[in-house]
């Protein structure tokens, strides 16, 4: 299943952690775990996904920060993330593709 390169998982009420097994999938594209219930952090699996365009894990309750590894998206133009407490690395903050990172963090968070 290395060959699965568009994955749309959003409101289907899916609950615990985003797979770390996530990051086998090479040659994912599209990712879409927008809009459930899931829980703990990004996993830093994630950043194995050098193809990804499209990034979506927003409206789920995840905490944490956002992975370094991420860093290693080249070729990711869209970024969406909901996390309790969330720092966005500078690594991914200086791509040369990336057009929008949303992210929702309440006010009372602070990143360090």
């Amino acid at each position: 299943m290395t060959t699965l390169n568009d994955a749309r998982f959003y409101v289907n009420t899916m609950t615990g952690t985003i797979p770390v097994g996530v990051g086998l999938l090479t040659q994912m594209t599209y990712l879409d775990f927008g809009d459930n219930l899931l829980t703990h952090t990004l996993p830093s699996e994630l950043g194995l996904l050098t193809l990804l365009t499209v990034l979506y894990s927003d409206d789920n309750l995840l905490t944490g920060t956002i992975p370094s590894e991420l860093g290693a998206l080249q070729e990711l133009l869209l970024f969406q993330v909901s996390l309790t407490a969330a720092c966005m690395p500078l690594t991914l903050t200086r791509h040369r593709h990336l057009t929008a990172v949303l992210c929702t963090v309440p006010l009372h968070c602070r990143c360090v």
